[in-house]
């Protein structure tokens, strides 16, 4: 019987995906990707259906903006989720309204930023996504611009509050906003429940504040 060589075909270099119809936007995050050491999918993508038809095997970043024809908010970005589930999500948003990021970050996003994002914080949200964990910036989800029907629904914790809440309290405040528990807050962020729980007190003393509820209201 005659013997075989085995053939291993190498793995295709994993790339990002840049959803950003409007070119010069999207070169600008093209180049903000190549900076954060990423390879940029090289294909223009022009709204949701070419999106969802890119082969998922080597997508290892997706970042798309909320203008994206046929996204329509939370309900795409849904189905971005169902066709690549292992493959974090980055929304560009024109504006930091408060009840679009909501929107976004309970429909599966893992990142808000921006349209006015700097290259060092477009790099931060990159790693914190690439880490499993969400990332909002300090003009996000709790310093956000609410729009004229979240204005009436909700208030903001004040700024000079949040302020003071180090980088963790505000992480650990962000999973809480999207309803985590202790245990999976912990699990995110490779801390132990009882840690999560004493971040959580802190939230609590510096915001003055005394239940989950008031701490994101």
């Amino acid at each position: 019987m005659g013997s075989y060589d085995a053939v291993f075909l190498p793995k295709p270099p994993a790339f990002s995906v840049i959803a950003v119809h409007q070119h010069l936007i999207r070169q600008g995050v093209c180049d903000l990707v190549s900076s954060a050491g990423l390879l940029a999918h090289s294909e223009q993508i022009s709204d949701l259906d070419s999106l969802l038809s890119v082969d998922d095997s080597s997508v290892e970043l997706i970042i798309l903006c909320s203008s994206l024809p046929g996204l329509e908010g939370g309900s795409g970005i849904t189905k971005i989720k169902e066709h690549f589930p292992s493959c974090p999500v980055i929304v560009i948003v024109d504006s930091p309204h408060l009840d679009t990021i909501m929107e976004l970050v309970l429909a599966g996003s893992d990142g808000v930023l921006p349209l006015s994002t700097d290259a060092e914080e477009f790099g931060r949200a990159i790693a914190t996504v690439s880490s499993g964990a969400i990332y909002i910036p300090r003009c996000g989800i709790f310093n956000a611009i609410p729009s004229r029907e979240a204005s009436s629904k909700t208030t903001l914790p004040s700024v000079g509050g949040l302020a003071k809440l180090t980088d963790r309290q505000r992480q650990v405040l962000s999973w809480i906003a999207v309803g985590e528990t202790n245990k999976s807050i912990g699990r995110r962020l490779d801390i132990s429940p009882h840690t999560v729980n004493m971040h959580i007190r802190a939230v609590f003393r510096t915001l003055d504040v005394h239940c989950r509820i008031e701490a994101i209201n």
